[in-house]
């Protein structure tokens, strides 16, 4: 019977255990996920205006690839390029005689007034994330780092709490054995 209430406890203690490890591994997922993000070869950029509506709309994250000499922008594809303190993503309808590029946002009626020099475009369009650069800018802030963090602390203790929940006694006893073979009586042939 001991051993019954020995193992029990043991279970209980590697539950609570797991409940504290999965808390413990969200976070670190989510602080890596955090760190990969904002460190990463790829430039991840937040879509914020709808000029590049239907194919990027506002708040979507968009993941581009650098430009290289390698690699230069073509004609048709979606870039990025510095304009003052902004960098703004559209697509290349065109090129200058002398080298430089046109572009246009696909919702926008006209091109972009200014044509644009290779050493001010920075990155090509691979692909978007719906929604997730809005969540991203969201839990960036002042608020969303306090949400996160109360978050994560409120499911760690939840978990705790709900896995030391008091038991009641008729839960814990343990059951009747089965009878044993040898135990059973013997019948004897007349």
């Amino acid at each position: 019977m001991r051993d019954n209430i020995t193992n029990i406890n043991q279970r209980r203690n590697a539950q609570r255990w797991n409940g504290a490890a999965l808390a413990g591994g969200m976070l670190a997922i989510g602080a890596i996920a955090a760190l990969l993000l904002t460190h990463t070869a790829p430039k991840l950029l937040i879509e914020r205006t709808s000029s590049m509506s239907p194919q990027i709309a506002p708040g979507d994250l968009v993941v581009a690839e650098p430009v290289t000499p390698m690699n230069p922008p073509r004609v048709g594809e979606i870039a990025s390029y510095q304009l003052g303190p902004y960098l703004i993503t559209h697509r290349i309808v065109g090129m200058t005689a002398d080298g430089r590029y046109l572009f246009k946002g696909d919702a926008n009626p006209t091109r972009d007034p200014w044509p644009v020099a290779a050493s001010q475009v920075r990155a090509v369009y691979l692909a978007d994330v719906p929604h997730m650069g809005a969540l991203i800018e969201s839990v960036t802030t002042t608020w969303g780092k306090l949400a996160t963090i109360l978050s994560a602390i409120v499911i760690a203790g939840a978990s705790l709490a709900w896995r030391r929940r008091p038991r009641r006694a008729a839960a814990i006893a343990p059951l009747p054995l089965a009878r044993r073979k040898q135990d059973a009586p013997v019948r004897r042939a007349a």
